[in-house]
Formats: structure tokens, sequence, C-alpha cells
């Protein structure tokens, strides 16, 4: 159950986030709604399953990074990684369909305690110059790729789970240091352990823990709502920043001072905070971060 809430509004500012087998049916000459370049415009459709096993090491690692599509993962008792993907491929004809299977991969290796499966394209780096630096778009190459990628994982990992665009991110069940992101979709992290980094930038972000963070945790957005499900007994330093939303909390709290800055104007000294805000729940903890623009911050408590 959720308790009774205490509102707070505060105003500020976020970051920008990321500047970033067996073939199952293949389909040519498919027209779909919306496609590029459409009508006449060639798709082709492929799905695999692939098993990656770990090497010796004493921390085990998933990293999904995904480009245009959606990622889903699930923690299992399991000491390998499974693997499903969906491709589909759209290009506006013969010559850039056959450009865009040259150009865009999805990697994947096992690199002894670590699993990597990437999506690499035109937005990779470019020569230090950094992810997306160099990429304008899928209408200007002609054709688009996207991968929807689901992965069962073991339970206790350390996890990165990233895409850009055209799909969400799924967390179920992982414990462990997390690091989930997204830029147009939403971020979803149920019943996870540990703490991270959890953002987007347009879509909803919501995080249900399994049990409290045990580490410094960040939660971002730009535009969308933050809900946060702790459990009952959480202790943590709680910082804030918001510009347009209200804050929600099912925990009682103690204001903590906060270190302005003090410039001098037109002779007179001003006192800034940057529209932040201090708190600390029961005796203090981990430093949990909540930044926004556009959207609500919930922290609620799961009775259960």
């Amino acid at each position: 159950m959720i308790g009774t809430r205490r509102w707070l509004s505060f105003g500020t500012f976020y970051l920008a986030l990321l500047c970033a087998a067996a073939v199952a049916a293949v389909t040519h000459g498919a027209h779909a709604p919306g496609a590029l370049g459409a009508p006449g415009s060639i798709t082709e459709r492929k799905e695999f399953k692939e098993t990656l096993r770990f090497g010796a090491g004493a921390t085990r690692r998933v990293d999904i990074d995904n480009y245009s599509g959606p990622v889903s993962i699930v923690g299992e008792d399991r000491d390998d990684v499974e693997l499903t993907v969906s491709e589909l491929v759209t290009a506006d004809s013969a010559d850039l369909l056959a450009a865009a299977r040259r150009d865009v991969t999805l990697e994947r290796s096992a690199d002894g305690a670590t699993v990597r499966v990437s999506a690499c394209g035109p937005w990779t780096e470019h020569e230090g110059r950094g992810r997306g630096c160099c990429f304008h778009g899928w209408e200007r190459l002609g054709y688009k790729v996207e991968y929807s990628i689901s992965a069962r994982v073991p339970r206790s990992v350390t996890l990165l789970a990233s895409t850009v665009d055209g799909g969400d991110v799924h967390v179920e069940g992982v414990r462990g240091a997390l690091r989930i992101e997204n830029v147009n979709g939403s971020v979803s992290a149920h019943g996870v352990a540990g703490g991270g980094v959890f953002g987007t930038v347009n879509g909803n972000l919501e995080v249900w823990f399994a049990a409290n963070p045990t580490a410094p945790s960040s939660f971002s957005n730009v535009n969308g709502d933050i809900d946060v499900e702790f459990r009952p007994g959480l202790a943590a330093d709680v910082r804030l920043k918001t510009l347009n939303g209200e804050m929600w909390s099912d925990f009682e709290y103690a204001s903590l001072p906060m270190l302005g800055k003090v410039d001098r104007q037109q002779g007179r000294f001003v006192y800034t905070n940057n529209h932040t805000a201090a708190l600390r729940i029961a005796g203090g903890g981990p430093e949990l971060r909540f930044e926004t623009v556009n959207g609500e911050i919930r922290l609620r408590r799961n009775g259960k």
C-alpha cells in the first residue's frame, strides 16, 4: 500500500542524454505504412536466437547497446545469456538494402566475464568525435535498420541496457550495478536491486526496487515523469532538481542545508541554489539524485 504522500514543489534542469542464426521470415517488396520512401520500398525481416557464454572472471557483466528499437532484459537463475533478436530492414531500393546490410550490424561477443551486444552503424563513434556525431537520420540514407532485442541474463550481473530511438527499455529482476538509458522512449526497471543510473529524455521513467539501493543512484528525465518505488525502511540522502513539475514522497524526511552560490550583481550580493533541494530520509544513506524538467517526481513506498 502507498502511504499518505507529502507534496513538495521545487524549481531546475537536466542533462541531454546520449548526443549516442535462424531466419524466421524474409519479405521483399512489401510496403508498410510510414516506411521510408513509400511506395515501392523493400523490407526484410529476420529473427535469430543465440546463446552467449561467460568466460573466466570475477564479476559478470552484460552490455546491450541498441540504437533503433526496443530492449527487454529479464534476470533469471542461469549462467549464460540467451539472446533473441528480431531485425527489420527497410530500404528505398535493392542497392540501398545492400548498403544497409553492409553498413549496419549487430555485434555480439563474449570476452571473459563480459558479454556485449551492440548495434553498429553510421551513428557509431567516428575518430573520437562521439556516438551519433556524424549521423543525420535514416531518411538521408534511404534505409533504416531496427533491432528488437530480448535477453535472459543471470540475476546477479553488472548491466548496461540502452537504446536511442523507436523503442522502450525494460529490465526485470536484475540485481547489481545498473545503467539503463533511453532517449526517445520510456525506461522501466522492475524488481531490481543494487542501484545505478536510470535515465531517458522523452518518455516516462519507472523504477521499482525489490531491495533498497545500496549504492549512489541517479534518476534523470527531461520530458516525462520519474516514478520510483522503494521498500519500507529506506534510508537515503536525496538531491532534487526540477523545473516544471512537483515532487511527491511517501516517506517522512528532514530538509538538509544547501550550499548555494553567491554572486555580486549591480553592487548587490545575490544568493542562488540552482532550483535544488536536499532531503534526508531516516538516518540518511546512499545519495539518490532526481533531475527532471517537464514532469513529476514520485517517491513511493511499497508496503507489502
